[in-house]
């Protein structure tokens, strides 16, 4: 077995500490006083290996893992069906535990997971009084490191879980100092390099679905930056179905997403009518961060509907914008959150098309509409008309509705020349089709002002687009009817 850095192993799978290759380079201890050796050693004389994987492109051995999640995502339970199958390889389990009773909830989820409960190991740690009891106390680290990795060596235990880390942290350490947690963290991390050991350690994910899930860990940064590996967990409440996800990624080629499912089982021979374990489902087609996106409670479709007249009367006015900045000034001006904006273009009928380009990577919004298969500049006047009155309709033209919708086919005015009076009006207009969405007239693009059912000034983009007033309840009722 071997990890990065270059380490060695013997038959037993135990790190060799290599000698020092110093050929040519010097040890300096110029201050007498102070104990530390620096040592410079040459590249040429490390050995490059590949990452040993646990579990393929997610739980690496010889590296800190952090399985992350909310409260009730199973990040324990699905910790106990790794460590089960720990057991089952012929590995030792070391569960490192605070919050949960050991035999109220640690051990049936081991049970139901299928554990070797002979190869499972739970660490309590007392302090002798001065009277000769011993009071219960909690492992502190990285003060107890040392006995700690003493004791992993003795057992050939190299599967260990915190559960939860942050309870292991010292009472003084602050979990949003960025010092205080790397100062906790990079000792774990050395550890589990020397072992050559998988080390899971459960934390928590804060509430805020617009945030990555990297950066939504409750704390300092360095929560994740320390560790090589960190898996994000997201399930729904109410659902049995979750998604576990690497979102760090410094190891693997390629970040990798699985699906894992709850189930209830019974295990009758202890008394236990109903404990949960987690099955895995295998790889899956979407990530954490994109299932809590989708998750975020979002406002209503008037909302939504609001949200993307704004865009799209904004792109009319301005062109091709950075979406960053469209989406911004929409949630700002509307009182919305930027999800109700991004799902807002995403409808059947947006015209909205996202583009990204540039370096760094951006994406711009801008509207595209396509005429009889040819495109139309956006930039086109929407309100321009050589006619004060609404136009016969002639031919169908095929209009794109998006860059991911397909193209339908829906009905379009053509100018005649002819002039109607204001008494004939409704009547021009009752004998357009129910939804024009483009006028052409000497081949430029145009769209109706009024509307089909009513006859009154089209003001939104999106009802111009229609040929009717797609908020006003009579109107729709008008054009459910005639379609």
């Amino acid at each position: 077995m071997s990890i990065p850095y270059g380490r060695e192993f013997d038959e037993n799978g135990f790190p060799v500490e290599p000698r020092p290759q110093t050929e040519g380079l010097p040890m300096m201890n110029i201050n007498p006083d102070d104990a530390r050796i620096f040592t410079w050693t040459s590249g040429s004389h490390v050995k490059p290996v590949s990452v040993d994987w646990w579990e393929k492109h997610l739980i690496p051995r010889g590296c800190l893992t952090l399985p992350v999640g909310r409260g009730n995502a199973g990040k324990s339970t699905a910790c106990a069906a790794w460590a089960a199958e720990a057991t089952q390889r012929g590995e030792t389990v070391a569960w490192l535990h605070s919050e949960e009773d050991r035999a109220m909830h640690i051990l049936p989820k081991l049970i139901a997971a299928g554990a070797d409960l002979g190869r499972v190991k739970f660490l309590d740690v007392a302090v002798r009084l001065e009277d000769g009891t011993l009071s219960e106390t909690s492992l502190s680290l990285p003060r107890d490191i040392d006995r700690l990795e003493e004791g992993l060596v003795e057992m050939d235990c190299r599967f260990i879980v915190f559960d939860a880390l942050t309870s292991f942290k010292p009472s003084k350490a602050s979990a949003n100092s960025g010092d205080d947690v790397r100062a906790f963290l990079e000792p774990i991390q050395r550890m589990a390099g020397r072992l050559n050991a998988v080390v899971l350690g459960i934390a928590h994910l804060g509430k805020d679905g617009e945030r990555k899930a990297r950066d939504a860990v409750k704390g300092a940064s360095e929560w994740t930056d320390v560790p090589r590996q960190v898996l994000a967990f997201h399930r729904d409440d109410g659902e049995t179905d979750g998604v576990i996800s690497d979102v760090k990624g410094n190891l693997s080629p390629s970040p990798r997403s699985i699906g894992y499912r709850f189930e209830s089982v019974a295990l009758l021979e202890h008394g236990i009518e109903e404990v949960g374990r987690v099955v895995f489902t295998g790889d899956a087609d979407i990530t954490v961060d994109e299932a809590r996106r989708s998750s975020m409670p979002d406002e209503d479709h008037d909302s939504r509907s609001m949200a993307l007249r704004f865009v799209e009367d904004y792109l009319e006015q301005h062109g091709e914008t950075d979406a960053a900045v469209v989406k911004r000034i929409c949630a700002k001006e509307l009182c919305t959150s930027i999800r109700t904006v991004e799902r807002a273009i995403k409808v059947k009928n947006s015209r909205v098309v996202s583009e990204s380009k540039g370096f760094p990577r951006k994406a711009y919004w801008r509207l595209a509409d396509v005429v009889d298969g040819s495109v139309i500049s956006s930039d086109t006047d929407p309100t321009h008309s050589t006619s004060d009155t609404p136009n016969s309709t002639q031919r169908v033209a095929t209009v794109a509705t998006g860059r991911d919708q397909g193209k339908r086919n829906v009905a379009t005015d053509v100018a005649t020349g002819d002039s109607s009076s204001s008494d004939n009006l409704q009547n021009n207009v009752a004998t357009a089709v129910s939804a024009p969405l483009h006028v052409v007239h000497d081949g430029r693009a145009h769209r109706p002002t009024v509307c089909t059912y009513c006859g009154e000034p089209l003001l939104f983009a999106d009802d111009r687009r229609d040929g009717y007033h797609t908020g006003n309840a009579r109107c729709v009722d008008a054009h459910r009817r005639a379609g």
